[in-house]
């Protein structure tokens, strides 16, 4: 199953950058046209917030 936060970077015509961190791991970035370089699930959650219950 494909990973829905680079899902939505690559929809919103971004790039990704893999980083590997000793203390996080596998860390993603997405680089999108207007410059904005953010973490792909940090973007995916900003953008798709939770329904408030």
């Amino acid at each position: 199953m494909p990973n829905p936060a680079t899902l939505y970077c690559v929809k919103k015509g971004g790039t990704l950058e893999i980083h590997h961190d000793d203390q996080k791991g596998q860390v993603n970035y997405c680089h999108l046209p207007d410059g904005t370089v953010m973490e792909e699930w940090a973007l995916f959650r900003r953008d798709n917030p939770k329904p408030v219950q």
